[in-house]
């Protein structure tokens, strides 16, 4: 008798210190006996519920469930009393504001070595923030989908393989096929057999290249009817460079060639009049310069249009990217709240270990020591990555609604000026940076800072390692114009990518240095925007000499 007190003392001590364990919790923690009576929930179950201590014992927890909820959490509930299976429910839980919040409510049965149920130990988990994250990230996918959607061109996707992928609403839409015959390279069957050929080989040759794919070729629409398409896809790569798809579209332009037919019979038309009759040339002349009046007044429009197009999506690109952060730092901040409910955990693990080693396993050990630890690195430098994708999308976006103002600068010493700002980066490449006697302009001086620091940072980081780097700045004035240069002797660019590194996102060569792609996109339409254009010249392993030309007066150039 005095052995059975001695344990039965010694399993009250446990439980007690278990519990209050328990109470420590960020978590709230629940417990019951076999039959599934609640007799425990620990006090962080209080605190966000707000009901009184033992008012929720027994059934009463179903009380504070959303009523919609109820039914389908005791339905799960007595079935896993009834199997022994784990318990596991998404339901919306009372807070003590009187909001209900979306919680993971999760349950083991504890079995003793007959293998009956001794307990139940459950837990909920808060998980309201990330449903509404999932939300936003919904609603932006939905967005871009209408917006796709909203034009009336044929927007599709393909696989690495150059294969449709499935899906491909508006593709079947247009042409009338189901989603078997266009998936793969079926979709070719819906070319005109005329312009199969070349069009297998223009998309063979871009999947081969990574170079964006444009051809023109008669594409069957659902009735039957082919018309003329001009037809562009480009190549999504994924971090790293490696493409991971297609996107692509195809727009009519059966007008487009229809008019060109015209003209084209018109021209021959003319040249016979010619022979012929005098009057019916200047006929005709008088009917081409109306054509070309209206052709003029079509072009001026539609340039209008493409302009007003251009900054609309500028717009969209900005409010996508305050789409985008508001659920980012929602992660951001998840993952902070995780940071510290794994060192709750570990601690708590820790001291679990200590007093009953028995509880501790091989996988909770490596998910306590390793697992969250990677998962949570994972998660930060991911949020860590995107974020700065975004404030460098924002960057773009704020440099384009920007309002200039032009002022005189005196280039040499505001060019001597960044030897101080990047004196470490010198310093460590053991680099020297030389500024020539270069013309003074009128120009808008945050433009231009953020245009020479952009080009001399990558002059600077792309120095070579096996010999004295050297960074130089000259300038020449010619015709109401100043060309400015920046030379270094670093790594070179491959003529081939010239043109790709002032794309957004692109970059040239090994990348070995940190960087995203977008500094030399953002040069190129800084200076556009004074007026200017920019261009590159380079010989790999030799170096490479950028050349900025500006007008002598921005406001000379506005005005003019």
């Amino acid at each position: 008798m005095a052995r059975s007190d001695a344990a039965g003392a010694l399993t009250r001590t446990r439980d007690h210190r278990l519990f209050l364990a328990l109470d420590t919790m960020p978590q709230m923690v629940w417990s019951t006996r076999p039959d599934g009576h609640h007799d425990y929930f620990n006090r962080r179950w209080y605190e966000f519920t707000g009901v009184p201590p033992g008012s929720t014992d027994g059934e009463g927890w179903n009380g504070i469930f959303h009523p919609a909820d109820q039914a389908e959490a005791w339905q799960k509930w007595r079935q896993s009393l009834a199997t022994g299976e784990p318990y596991e429910i998404e339901y919306r839980l009372r807070h003590r504001s009187g909001d209900y919040r979306w919680v993971l409510g999760r349950a083991l049965a504890v079995r003793d070595d007959a293998g009956r149920i001794e307990r139940w130990y459950g837990t909920c988990t808060d998980i309201d923030d990330l449903k509404r994250m999932k939300d936003d990230l919904d609603v932006s996918e939905t967005r871009f989908s209408s917006l796709v959607d909203a034009t009336a061109s044929v927007v599709w996707s393909a696989d690495v393989a150059g294969g449709l992928m499935p899906g491909q609403v508006r593709w079947m839409a247009y042409t009338g096929q189901a989603e078997e015959e266009c998936v793969g390279w079926g979709w070719l069957t819906a070319v005109h057999p005329d312009d199969r050929s070349k069009t297998a080989q223009a998309w063979t040759r871009a999947l081969k290249d990574h170079t964006l794919y444009q051809v023109e070729h008669r594409l069957r629409r659902h009735d039957g009817v082919y018309l003329s398409m001009l037809v562009r896809g480009t190549p999504i790569r994924l971090p790293g460079g490696r493409v991971g798809e297609w996107i692509g579209i195809h727009t009519d332009i059966t007008d487009l060639k229809a008019a060109e037919t015209a003209l084209k019979r018109l021209n021959e038309t003319l040249e016979q009049r010619v022979e012929s009759r005098t009057i019916e040339l200047v006929r005709a002349r008088m009917a081409l310069e109306e054509s070309n009046r209206t052709l003029e007044a079509s072009v001026a429009a539609r340039t209008a249009e493409l302009r007003d197009a251009n900054e609309e999506i500028k717009r969209f690109a900005y409010i996508v990217s305050h789409d985008l952060r508001s659920p980012l730092v929602n992660i951001m901040g998840f993952t902070s709240e995780l940071e510290a409910a794994r060192d709750e955990v570990a601690a708590f693990y820790r001291r679990v270990k200590q007093e009953a080693p028995a509880l501790a396993t091989p996988g909770m050990d490596r998910l306590v020591e390793t697992d969250f630890d990677e998962a949570i690195g994972f998660i930060r430098s991911s949020t860590e990555k995107m974020d700065r994708l975004i404030n460098a999308i924002l960057t773009l976006s704020r440099a384009e609604h920007r309002v200039l103002t032009a002022e005189p600068i005196e280039m040499r010493p505001f060019l001597q000026g960044f030897a101080g700002s990047l004196a470490h980066q010198l310093a460590e490449r053991g680099a020297v940076l030389e500024v020539a006697d270069v013309p003074d302009i009128v120009s808008d001086r945050f433009a231009l800072e953020q245009v020479f620091a952009n080009l001399l940072e990558n002059a600077v980081k792309y120095l070579r390692d096996d010999r004295p780097g050297k960074v130089s700045i000259t300038g020449e004035e010619l015709d109401g114009r100043v060309a400015f240069t920046v030379r270094d002797n670093g790594r070179g660019i491959d003529p081939k990518d010239f043109e790709r590194i002032f794309e957004l996102f692109r970059r040239s060569g090994v990348q070995d240095r940190p960087g995203e792609g977008i500094g030399l996109a953002h040069v190129r339409a800084l200076v556009r925007k004074l007026g200017g254009h920019v261009k590159v010249a380079s010989v790999p392993a030799e170096g490479s000499t950028f050349t900025i030309d500006l007008p002598k007066s921005y406001r000379e150039s506005v005005h003019s």
